[in-house]
């Protein structure tokens, strides 16, 4: 989360209760952002002929100023030009600005992608497939001494512009949660790529001011029927563009380079079953010897997988199986099926068991840890503390006591963002348990997606639950994620009700079953 945090934490309407949006007052600060990000010297922007950057290029003109536009991809064998060069051509053409094209061959960019993988840290297919044209651009770029590129990015984030916002209750609190996610969504990427082309990357429409603005323009103008982003739209026609450039349809960067493509092929063409197992042959050896501290739900195994993306190594799972339904640490509906969750992921575990007796069941922990410590010589051990220093301080002693690490990568993470990030990197995870007002029968066994998470946010403002589930008012249980090879199957299951809103879904029959 980047430090300037404060700064997006406002109201979503202001003080009177009236909306702030005209199209007149977002014309101003658009330019103003702009204005602030446009360097003495000589500059360019990232352009792929959208309208987020098309809306930058026609900017700087109203300020005076002409940027040079870079546009990069890979060209098909069969189907040519990229549609984002195609795109930029059109665009570049109208506003008579100097575009400079970087089309490279698919041998060409499939050399570049161990760099890219290994400049990005990640594996995963989507930031590849983005990172790869911004990284040819910006090697045009410092080619030709332009050492400054403004970016369009942001602008989906906070107007819209991605599908899964389409039909959020809340827009605002959605975009919002976007935002406290750039660094992990956007920026990491971007200012990695930066650096290794020692160029800088100025975003217009992640200025503070702006951002500010954007939250509060209510979501019915920020889409219109099948229209995203319409106030940049807008502003487009306000300024006589072209109607057909302006509600031209795009796709997103790593479609439109064609680098999705690249990567799809490559990874059939070497024998993997997936992008990302293709991608992840670049990656350095790992960093770090990992146990990842697991009770089969959610936050331990998203706690896993963001350790993995930072390239260290999960060598086991430490589960601990209580017999005190009611244990202060450790979690009790289905723990059996973390042996399910072994299988599906191909990671061994060490199941430590507990009479779960407060502060004594530490004891317990810590003689787990030591086998798994000994057994796979690890150096830290990953958990998902999210918001209970109970655990979280135990768990560090614990591990102080074996001289290992500790990582805690959902410290304090906004309860929102979590339920989002699970969605975004494909965890299944469902109900397994809910104890607490405004939940019923019909939660157990539900899946966690985009509709779930609108829920708990109402129930959140409603009755102030933890939308995560902090405060003990619901368990879950994940059945798939990335870092799983085969996914859990429940073929039976019950729900056992103790009252209207208190229960547990009991697993009986699960089977694996191969993913595609």
């Amino acid at each position: 989360m980047c430090a300037t945090t404060n700064l997006f934490s406002v109201p979503l309407v202001t003080e009177q209760g009236k909306t702030v949006y005209s199209k007149a007052l977002f014309e101003k600060k658009v330019l103003d952002a702009v204005q602030k990000k446009i360097p003495a010297q000589k500059f360019g922007i990232l352009f792929s002929g959208g309208i987020d950057s098309l809306v930058l290029a026609k900017a700087c003109q109203k300020l005076g100023k002409k940027p040079l536009l870079f546009v990069a991809g890979i060209k098909d064998p069969i189907t040519g030009i990229p549609k984002d060069v195609m795109q930029a051509r059109k665009v570049a053409h109208h506003l008579k600005l100097s575009l400079i094209e970087t089309v490279v061959s698919f041998s060409k960019a499939q050399k570049l992608l161990p760099q890219l993988v290994s400049v990005i840290k990640s594996s995963n297919p989507v930031q590849v497939g983005i990172a790869m044209p911004i990284h040819l651009a910006c090697q045009t770029a410092r080619q030709k001494k332009c050492h400054v590129l403004l970016s369009g990015t942001g602008a989906d984030g906070l107007l819209g512009g991605f599908f899964r916002q389409q039909n959020a209750k809340n827009l605002n609190q959605v975009c919002l949660s976007y935002v406290l996610n750039a660094f992990e969504n956007d920026l990491n990427r971007e200012n990695a790529i930066a650096l290794q082309n020692k160029v800088e990357l100025r975003r217009p429409y992640y200025a503070p001011n702006f951002v500010t603005y954007c939250l509060q323009i209510p979501a019915k103008v920020k889409i219109v029927g099948k229209t995203n982003k319409k106030p940049l739209r807008d502003l487009g026609l306000h300024w006589d563009l072209p109607a057909l450039l302006v509600g031209q349809p795009k796709k997103a960067a790593q479609y439109g380079s064609n680098a999705d493509k690249l990567i799809t092929k490559l990874s059939k063409k070497n024998g993997f079953k997936t992008k990302g197992a293709f991608l992840e042959s670049f990656l350095e050896k790992p960093k770090q010897r990992l146990g990842a501290l697991i009770s089969g739900g959610k936050d331990g195994w998203l706690a896993a997988f963001i350790q993995h993306q930072k390239n260290d190594s999960i060598e086991c799972l430490i589960a601990m199986q209580s017999k005190n339904p009611d244990s202060f640490m450790f979690h009790t509906p289905n723990i059996e099926l973390v042996k399910e969750q072994s299988k599906a992921s191909n990671i061994p575990l060490i199941l430590g068991k507990t009479h779960g007796a407060k502060e004594l069941e530490l004891k317990d922990l810590k003689k787990t840890i030591q086998i798994a410590q000994q057994k796979f010589r690890l150096d830290a051990i990953v958990n998902g503390a999210l918001q209970s220093n109970y655990q979280r301080v135990r768990i560090e002693k614990v591990c102080d006591a074996l001289g290992l690490k500790v990582y805690a990568p959902l410290w304090q993470k906004n309860q929102l963002q979590e339920l989002e990030q699970l969605v975004q990197n494909e965890f299944e995870v469902i109900f397994s348990s809910i104890a607490a007002q405004g939940f019923n029968e019909s939660w157990l066994g539900r899946r966690i997606n985009g509709q779930t998470i609108q829920e708990l946010e109402h129930l959140h403002q409603t009755l102030k639950i933890n939308a995560a589930g902090e405060g003990g008012e619901f368990e879950t249980l994940v059945l798939d994620c990335p870092l799983f090879k085969q996914k859990i199957i429940v073929e039976n299951a019950t729900s056992k009700m103790r009252n209207a809103c208190t229960g547990k879904w009991v697993i009986s029959k699960t089977k694996l079953e191969k993913k595609n």
